[in-house]
C-alpha cells in the first residue's frame, strides 16, 4: 500500500477514535456498558453481513450505470469516500467528490462518472416516492408525508423530463453552453462526457437491469434496518 493511502486510513481512524472518545463523554461508560448488554448480538451480526451485500449490490449497480471497464474494488472505495465526505461536508458535495475521485481512473472522466451518479440518485428517488406512497396508509395524520411523497414524485418527473429532453435536443443544450463564460470548447467538452454517461437512459433492458440492482439494495438495505432495530428493540415486528 502506498504512503498515501496508508495517511488517508490513518486520518479516518484519527477521525473515528476521536468522535468515538467525545461521545463516550458525552454519554458515560455506564449508559452505554447497560445498552451494549441487552443488544442481541445475533441480530446485530446478521445486520452486519445483509449490509455487506447491500454494498455489493450497490457497487454492481454504479458499476453498470458507468459502462466503461473498472475494478469492483474501486468502484467500493469511491462509494464509500464519497460516503465519507457526505458526512463531513455539507450539500452532499460527497458525490462530486467521488465523482472526481473515480474520474481519475483511465477511461473515465468526472463529469462521465458524476452522470452515472445523477442516474443512480434517481433511481434512489424513484424508490423512496414509490416505498412512500405505499407507507402512506399506515402514516394516519401525517400530511406532510403524503405531499412529501407527491412533491418527491413530481421531482422525479421532473428530472426525467430534462434528462429527455437533452438527449433528444443535444443541439439545444450546446446552444446554451454557448451563452456561458469561458471557454466554449470546455464547456463541450464536458457536455459531451455528461452525456456519454446518460446514454444509459436510452436503453431499457439495461436500464431495467441496473435498477434490479438498486431493487435488491433497497431491500437488503430495509432487512439490515430491521435486523439492527430487533437488536435493541425485542418487540419489533418483522417486515
Amino acid at each position: 500500500m502506498k504512503a498515501s493511502r496508508w495517511f488517508g486510513l490513518l486520518i479516518g481512524l484519527m477521525v473515528s477514535a476521536a468522535a468515538l472518545v467525545l461521545v463516550l463523554r458525552w454519554a458515560g461508560w455506564g449508559p452505554l456498558g447497560e445498552a451494549l448488554r441487552q443488544v442481541q448480538t445475533g441480530y446485530l451480526l446478521s445486520a452486519i453481513v445483509v449490509f455487506l451485500i447491500s454494498m455489493f449490490a450497490r457497487v454492481a449497480c454504479w458499476r453498470v450505470l458507468i459502462g466503461r471497464p473498472v475494478g469492483f474494488g474501486r468502484v467500493l472505495a469511491a462509494l464509500n469516500e464519497g460516503y465519507l465526505l457526505n458526512n463531513v461536508l455539507p450539500w452532499r458535495m460527497g458525490e462530486f467528490g467521488r465523482a472526481i475521485l473515480l474520474g481519475r481512473q483511465p477511461g473515465l472522466s468526472a463529469p462521465l462518472v458524476l452522470s452515472s451518479i445523477v442516474v443512480e440518485r434517481l433511481y434512489d428517488m424513484i424508490l423512496a416516492v414509490g416505498l412512500m406512497l405505499v407507507l402512506l396508509p399506515l402514516a394516519s395524520g401525517a400530511g406532510w408525508a403524503a405531499r412529501a411523497a407527491w412533491i418527491g414524485g413530481l421531482a422525479v418527473l421532473l428530472a426525467l423530463a430534462c434528462m429527455g429532453f437533452a438527449l433528444r435536443k443535444p443541439q439545444t443544450v450546446e446552444a446554451l453552453l454557448t451563452r456561458l463564460p469561458g471557454p466554449t470548447t470546455a464547456w463541450q467538452r464536458l457536455w459531451a462526457s455528461f452525456r456519454d454517461g446518460l446514454a444509459v437512459l436510452q436503453t431499457p433492458r439495461r436500464l431495467v437491469m441496473r435498477f434490479a440492482w438498486m431493487v435488491a439494495s433497497w431491500g437488503l438495505a430495509l432487512l439490515e434496518y430491521w435486523l439492527v432495530l430487533r437488536s435493541v428493540v425485542t418487540a419489533a415486528k418483522p417486515l
